[in-house]
């Protein structure tokens, strides 16, 4: 098994009518995101945001069966209010 990442890279961009302040402000604080971030049905638990280049955000999806699904996200590239690039480590779930 090859442990390459060269073509499992993913972007997305979107476009939300809302000022880029408000916007960041979504993404980077604790008590917004946690009330938006994942699939429906799922909730989160943010153990750690620092938000900054090399800072982590860790937390723990919650499934509506009760599987909890630990995630880290590193920031790479931070720039205030219009980027931000993070690189995901996912962990198995459990429950």
């Amino acid at each position: 098994m090859s442990t390459s990442t060269e073509n499992r890279e993913l972007f997305i961009s979107r476009l939300i009518d809302a000022p880029q302040e408000l916007v960041w402000e979504a993404w980077t604080n604790p008590e917004h995101i946690r009330h938006w971030w994942g699939p429906v049905g799922f909730s989160s638990t943010i153990s750690k945001m620092e938000v900054n280049e090399g800072g982590e955000w860790e937390f723990v999806m919650h499934g509506p069966d009760g599987t909890d699904y630990k995630n880290k996200h590193v920031y790479i590239t931070l720039e205030k209010p219009s980027l931000i690039i993070m690189r995901h480590e996912s962990f198995p779930p459990s429950s």
